[in-house]
């Protein structure tokens, strides 16, 4: 019991000469990471190494830029507006900013980053500018290990102000010196309030375009009706794979403005031609070679959800359109070919795998009717016809916007015949089915 008495001082001591904040937590946020090459990703780097302070609580830069977009104003430029800064902060829950920004060093590949901490509440900016070597350009994991070390004492004074503030301490006018005019807001300016929520933040994609190769195979069978006076045993044609070109693009113009539902909005044309031939024994039994055409032009209206704002995000997308597809076959009497006009209904997907690089796209879709048109008389004197597409494949994308992808897909369409066609035909049944494979090389913006 004599042992423990002189514990007892010390203790009281300690507790007393602990910091206010030893129990409490400071939310903190990245702002930006302004400057050439600079990425999401090299704020969630410096973020990892900003969790390993202790008292320190990370809110996502994501959920930060929302809440200042409901308020129409710039995230990026929010070090530049101390009111806006509060009453963001006021908004999410932040206590602590932190811009930065990327720099040209003493040497040509060097880098230099400079960061400062903002008390996100008061508006004001803490301490004063930190900068950290990046050697060669090169933000390895101890770049972003320093530069937590180096604000990790004004997130602390932070935490000193959150724990005690000052009484009715006015805001601070706007601080404009942060960064050079190329990488910053232009010195002198009035900082940007209320702007159009679309401009803070990463955007989804505005445009898709892809073009490339396709190639193509297709069959087609005819069966007649009982008693057909001519083509008894029926109709078969199935052409080899032959190439193409392929064209495929989606624009969602509201995605330039909106950062809401209605920026899931589009149009999208895809467009497809093949180079066929095919060859028949005329009477004399010589091979005759007939011209040959294949088609595809199809029309839709989208809807894409994408989850995220990067073009790697994973993404639902739904569609109705209308298409055409022709094939025909010239200077041939028994078959000439085949126009569908059809509605096409479908959803599909863009599924990241276990890198950004390398997602899966999906596409199903129901086309509940197509109309031949002129062209019944082929299979009969009437005609029900549906189908359907499957699309399955792999893309990439790279940081730049480029993409590539490759996949394969069917496409069926199934007739009941009814009546007589073309030269007295009587038509059961036709079934016409199209595999093809397509590789193709694009751009998102």
């Amino acid at each position: 019991m004599i042992r423990l008495i002189p514990l007892i001082p010390l203790l009281l001591l300690t507790l007393l000469a602990s910091p206010a904040w030893a129990g409490d937590t400071l939310e903190v946020a990245v702002g930006a990471i302004q400057g050439k090459g600079m990425r999401d990703r090299h704020i969630a780097h410096f973020q990892k190494q900003l969790k390993r302070i202790e008292g320190v609580r990370i809110q996502s830069t994501k959920s930060f830029r929302r809440a200042a977009s409901k308020l129409r104003l710039r995230a990026d430029d929010l070090h530049a507006d101390a009111q806006g800064l509060a009453d963001t902060a006021a908004s999410s829950g932040t206590d602590a900013v932190i811009y930065a920004w990327v720099e040209r060093g003493s040497r040509r590949r060097d880098r230099v980053l400079r960061l400062r901490v903002y008390d996100a509440r008061g508006g004001r900016m803490v301490g004063d500018e930190r900068s950290v070597d990046v050697p060669r350009g090169r933000f390895k994991r101890s770049v972003w290990e320093a530069a937590a070390k180096a604000v990790a004492g004004d997130l602390y004074a932070v935490l000193d102000r959150k724990t005690a503030p000052p009484p009715n301490e006015p805001l601070p006018p706007a601080d404009m010196s942060f960064a050079p005019v190329q990488v910053g807001p232009p010195v002198g300016a009035p900082p940007p309030r209320r702007l159009d929520p679309a401009a803070d933040g990463p955007r989804a994609a505005i445009l898709e375009a892809r073009a490339g190769l396709a190639l193509l195979n297709r069959t087609f069978e005819w069966t007649p009706a009982a008693g057909s006076p001519v083509l008894a045993d029926g109709l078969q044609y199935e052409s080899s794979l032959v190439p193409g070109i392929a064209l495929d693009i989606e624009a969602y113009p509201l995605a330039a403005f909106l950062q809401n539902a209605a920026e899931g909005l589009g149009i999208g044309v895809r467009y497809e031609k093949v180079f066929l031939s095919t060859n028949q024994i005329d009477a004399n039994g010589q091979e005759q070679a007939l011209e040959t055409t294949h088609q595809h032009l199809l029309f839709r209206l989208l809807y894409r959800h994408q989850f995220g704002r990067t073009p790697t995000a994973p993404a639902l997308k739904a569609h109705v359109g209308y298409g055409s597809l022709a094939f025909e076959v010239e200077d041939n009497d028994d078959y000439r070919g085949a126009t569908y006009a059809y509605v096409d209904l479908g959803v599909g997907g863009y599924i990241p795998l276990t890198t950004p690089l390398v997602a899966l796209e999906l596409d199903l879709a129901w086309l509940p009717t197509a109309d031949l048109g002129d062209r019944t008389d082929e299979i009969g004197g009437e005609a029900t016809t549906s189908g359907y597409r499957i699309y399955g494949g792999l893309a990439s994308t790279l940081p730049s916007g480029l993409f590539f992808s490759g996949g394969l897909e069917f496409t069926g369409f199934s007739s009941e015949v009814s009546g007589t066609g073309r030269d007295g035909r009587l038509g059961k049944e036709a079934s016409d089915s199209y595999f093809g494979a397509r590789l193709m090389g694009g751009y998102r913006y």
